[in-house]
């Protein structure tokens, strides 16, 4: 059985397929990680 997706895993869900719709193509990795404010990891 899979386990029901987190808040945080929701929102990057949903902001992906907004940006899906918006764009027809799927974002970058670093797209996604600037719009949740997340460090690069270097």
């Amino acid at each position: 059985m899979t386990k029901p997706l987190t808040a945080r895993q929701s929102e990057v869900l949903a902001f992906i397929r907004d940006y899906i719709t918006a764009n027809a193509f799927a974002p970058t990795l670093e797209e996604i990680r600037e719009h949740f404010g997340v460090s690069k990891v270097t």
